[in-house]
């Protein structure tokens, strides 16, 4: 049984075409849609191209680079929140880098990005060094600030623990020497 061929419409030029059944193609030849795709309004393909969640945030539902960000081509490749941003809120300000408040990488939501200093951007993350800079009490419960607080090369530490430590030190050594 021969199948049935379907009468399509070029996006580009208009002209009616014979496509196949399953069949996706909208446009009648190659040069109409290289024409198109140089000519397509690229922020109407960007607003295709997430979806929105309960939370409010636009979440990318194609490229996703190894790092969890949008990947968006606008001629070159561009990370999607960096290019929301600027259609939205404009350039993004020198020395200044977009967090996301909502935690969510591939999140594109204007709205959901704030633009602020590489310091801040790190301490607002989940590094080891961002939780151990949030930290206001050692492991033995003793605050981390005023007297107690002690700079050492490897960062801040507990005088009260690293005393408890010596005077522990001195008895095992007064132990072994009897």
């Amino acid at each position: 049984m021969a199948r049935q061929q379907r009468i399509s419409t070029c996006e580009k030029c208009g002209q009616a075409f014979q496509g196949w059944p399953g069949n996706v193609s909208r446009f009648c030849s190659h040069p109409c849609y290289w024409e198109w795709r140089r000519t397509r309004d690229v922020f109407d393909v960007f607003l295709r191209r997430f979806e929105v969640n309960e939370s409010g945030c636009w979440l990318w539902t194609h490229s996703i680079g190894s790092a969890g960000y949008a990947q968006f081509t606008t001629g070159r490749q561009k990370l999607g929140h960096i290019y929301s941003y600027t259609q939205y809120k404009g350039e993004v300000p020198v020395g200044m880098e977009l967090d996301h408040l909502c935690r969510v990488r591939h999140c594109v939501n204007p709205e959901h990005l704030e633009a602020v200093t590489h310091r801040v951007n790190a301490l607002r993350g989940e590094s080891p060094w961002a939780r151990n800079a949030r930290r206001t009490h050692c492991v033995n419960g003793h605050e981390l600030s005023g007297a107690n607080l002690l700079w050492c090369k490897t960062g801040r530490r507990c005088r009260e623990c690293k005393l408890e430590g010596v005077r522990a030190l001195r008895r095992r050594n007064k132990e072994a020497a009897q």
